[in-house]
């Protein structure tokens, strides 16, 4: 059962505070400060507040999610898309990077997130962890390295990232500096969003 309908900044303060993730600071706060630091490439057209979510949720449309540990260091978007399939219905999508500190190591978080808009299903605009029900895929991995471009390609495709012939794209972008910066490394030739 889903959750009901509410503010999504609410939800993600009340899972800070249910995981222990930041003691002292509210989702608004992390998440806020997330958006002012991830300056060096364009935004896509959403709410990137609503959107960082996915690293803190610890509930899934299919079951529940392991919570990360530790208060966010940074939080950058790597890369997004807008599809939409033969009906028109669209799907957003968001490959999200995170640093954490947990005592006195860093835990770094992969994770990637989907939405459809607000107004075009019964949770339209909430953003959510794409679990596969009956499969064996984790859209959010944590590492106690930097991930790889091996690593981010081997989630994404995990996650049914690729493109598919029942969807056409409407808009996408890699955030070739944030990636730069997040990754210390360049985005690989073979990724396209």
């Amino acid at each position: 059962m889903r959750e009901p309908r509410s503010s999504v900044l609410f939800a993600a303060a009340a899972l800070l505070v249910a995981s222990g993730l930041a003691p002292g600071l509210s989702a608004q706060s992390t998440l806020s400060a997330g958006v002012q630091s991830d300056t060096l490439d364009s935004l896509p057209p959403w709410d990137y507040d609503s959107a960082a979510v996915v690293l803190f949720q610890t509930s899934a449309p299919c079951g529940l999610a392991r919570p990360i540990k530790g208060s966010p260091i940074a939080i950058r978007l790597l890369a997004w898309r807008i599809m939409e399939d033969y009906r028109a219905f669209p799907i957003e999508q968001a490959v999200w990077w995170a640093s954490f500190a947990r005592g006195r190591d860093t835990v770094w978080v992969l994770a990637t997130g989907y939405r459809h808009p607000p107004g075009m299903s019964p949770n339209g605009g909430q953003w959510w962890l794409p679990f596969i029900c009956d499969g064996w895929a984790y859209p959010r991995r944590s590492y106690n390295h930097r991930p790889s471009n091996a690593e981010v390609l081997d989630l994404l495709r995990s996650e049914s990232w690729p493109h598919t012939p029942h969807y056409r794209l409407l808009g996408a972008g890699v955030r070739v500096r944030t990636w730069r910066a997040a990754l210390e490394a360049d985005p690989p030739t073979s990724f396209r969003p």
